[in-house]
């Protein structure tokens, strides 16, 4: 089986990814090289991310795609993704984490609208036109200079930045806007295939098995027999494009899906088995490397 303990291997990297993101928001500007690459990883937030750079590609959900300059991506709550940068190139962006559980209470009965920043399964990619790329550089640069502080001047650029978000967000869909993946028509889903490498559209089919089936004891010979590829090639196709092995990434599924249930009420024994646990004592040892807490502690926090 390649389900095995998430942290087992030798100078594996470390995965705490419940980041204590206060409530409110947090912005950064980073103009900076790239230096090391990011293993897949989820926030408690959702996550803006103002591309000022391409992007090679970047891991959303369950397939990858390269995001060119220009564009607005949202990671969702607990949305699984990477952004991939070629080491030493320089990369220009803005990020803003928002705390949901903050947000959806300012929002109170307006919350609804919202659902798409905790809709883990939905992340969004925008490619902004001229105007709108101006005019949230310009709220995001003055939103940067309050240090983060909630302040009723800095409340004020916020409220204004997510309502123009909310707006291109909300707006029917239309070129250049990919809302992934289920709202592909069939002839966006047959364009994004052909733009992308053979090897990268095969990493994109095994991690959409990998959604559906993280449940199941999956074994490299399911995968070899699934895709009709040899194992070494998958294990080093996976490994090139996500930074991280199946077996962690399915680990990643699995602690992310058992969060959602244990919030939910779920008992940690419970949710153990309804992620594809058999075994408690892995459970357990794979969410507190995941998550920095104990299920029990996660069930109990508010985030």
């Amino acid at each position: 089986m390649i389900t095995e303990d998430y942290g087992s291997s030798a100078g594996a990297a470390k995965h705490i990814l419940y980041d204590d993101v206060a409530p409110g928001f947090h912005l950064d500007y980073r103009k900076e090289p790239a230096h090391s690459h990011m293993a897949p990883h989820i926030h408690n937030a959702a996550e803006f991310y103002l591309n000022l750079s391409d992007l090679p590609y970047v891991l959303l959900g369950d397939r990858l795609r390269a995001v060119p300059a220009g564009s607005l991506i949202l990671f969702p709550s607990s949305c699984i993704h990477r952004t991939v940068r070629t080491i030493g190139e320089i990369y220009e962006r803005y990020v803003l984490f928002v705390n949901i559980e903050w947000y959806y209470k300012v929002m109170a009965e307006g919350a609804k609208d919202f659902a798409y920043l905790s809709d883990a399964m939905h992340p969004v990619v925008i490619s902004l036109n001229a105007a709108q790329l101006s005019y949230l550089e310009q709220q995001l640069h003055m939103l940067l200079s309050c240090d983060n502080a909630l302040t009723p001047g800095s409340l004020s650029i916020f409220f204004s930045l997510m309502h123009k978000i909310d707006e291109l967000l909300k707006e029917p869909l239309r070129e250049g806007t990919e809302r992934c993946p289920d709202s592909y028509s069939p002839m966006i889903k047959a364009a994004v295939k052909k733009s992308v490498p053979i090897p990268q559209q095969r990493v994109n089919d095994i991690i959409a098995y990998l959604h559906e089936h993280f449940r199941e004891d999956i074994s490299m010979a399911d995968l070899t027999e699934q895709f009709f590829l040899d194992a070494d090639y998958i294990a080093r196709i996976f490994k090139k494009y996500t930074n991280t092995t199946i077996r962690r990434y399915i680990a990643l599924q699995r602690i992310t899906q058992a969060g959602t249930l244990l919030k939910e009420g779920h008992a940690a024994t419970e949710t153990s088995r309804m992620v594809g646990y058999q075994d408690y004592s892995l459970f357990y040892r794979n969410f507190h490397q995941i998550m920095g807490v104990s299920p029990t502690e996660f069930a109990s926090t508010e985030l």
